[in-house]
C-alpha cells in the first residue's frame, strides 16, 4: 500500500482527557484547519516539534493511531500508561486540559478497502480503538464492503470501547471479544472460512507475528493481511 507522510508539525491543544480505566487514557485535542488525514491514519505525537525534517528524539514522541474520524472537528488518540512508563508516557500522564502537544508525520498504511471483500479487524488491547473511524465510515457508507468484523483480545477482560461499540448497528457489522489466545484463535477459525476476507492486524509486533503466522497457516495469503509497517506480514515473519 502507498504511504503518504506529512512531516510538517502542527500544535494541538488538549480539549479533554478521558480516563477509561486505571491505565487507559483518551486525549481529545484541537484540530488545526489545515490538518487532514484519511481513515486509518496515524501520526507522531510529541512534546516538542521536530526541527526541519528531523524527527523528535524517541523519548519525546510516540507513533499512535488517530481514532477520530475525518469529519470530526477534533483529533483524538488513545494510549495505555502503565508502570514502568517511558519518559514520554510519564509526561503525557501529567498533561492537563489546555496543555499543548505537536503532531507530525501523518501517514496511512491501512486505508479502508472498498473492493467488495469482507473486512476483518483483529486487534489487541487498546488497539481496538483504532477500529473506530473505520466503523464510523462503514456506518455512513458501506459501499464495497459486504461486512466488517472486529475481533479483539484483551487479557483484562474489559475494553473501554465496548460501550461505544454498542451504539453501532449497521447491517453486516459484528464484534467479538476474547480474554485469551485460545478463544481468539477459535474466533479466527470460524471467520477465516470465508476465503475472500481481507484482514487488518493491529497490536504489538509479537501479536502481529503470531496472528499473521496463524492466519497464513490457515491458508490466508500474505497479500490479504495488512499491518501498520513499511513492509508486509511475510517480511515480518522472516525476521
Amino acid at each position: 500500500m502507498s504511504e503518504n507522510k506529512d512531516i510538517a508539525a502542527r500544535k494541538i491543544d488538549i480539549i479533554h482527557i478521558e480516563k477509561n480505566d486505571d491505565i487507559t487514557f483518551t486525549f481529545r485535542c484541537t484540530r488545526p484547519p489545515d490538518l487532514l488525514w484519511e481513515t486509518g491514519a496515524n501520526g507522531h505525537f510529541s512534546l516538542k516539534p521536530p526541527t526541519g525534517i528531523k524527527e523528535v528524539d524517541k523519548e519525546f514522541q510516540r507513533h499512535m493511531s488517530i481514532i477520530s474520524s475525518t469529519d470530526e472537528p477534533f483529533l483524538e488518540f488513545t494510549t495505555r500508561i502503565r508502570p514502568p512508563a517511558s519518559d514520554f508516557k510519564r509526561a503525557l500522564s501529567h498533561l492537563l486540559k489546555g496543555d499543548g502537544l505537536f503532531v507530525y508525520g501523518i501517514n496511512n498504511r491501512l486505508p479502508l478497502l472498498r473492493e467488495g471483500r469482507p473486512l476483518v479487524f483483529i486487534t489487541m488491547g487498546v488497539a481496538i480503538s483504532t477500529c473506530r473511524p473505520y466503523i464510523r465510515d462503514y456506518e455512513k457508507n458501506s459501499r464495497g464492503i459486504p461486512s466488517l468484523s472486529c475481533l479483539n483480545i484483551d487479557k483484562t477482560g474489559q475494553s473501554y470501547f465496548m460501550k461505544e461499540m454498542e451504539h453501532y448497528k449497521a447491517e453486516g457489522l459484528s464484534f467479538r471479544y476474547f480474554n485469551d489466545r485460545s478463544g481468539l484463535y477459535e474466533g479466527i477459525n470460524e471467520i477465516c472460512q470465508r476465503e475472500e476476507n481481507y484482514y487488518y492486524l493491529i497490536g504489538s509486533d509479537q501479536f502481529l507475528a503470531d496472528t499473521g503466522r496463524y492466519l497464513m497457516e490457515k491458508g490466508v495469503a500474505g497479500n490479504s493481511i495488512a499491518i501498520d509497517k513499511k513492509y508486509g506480514i511475510e517480511k515480518l515473519l522472516s525476521e
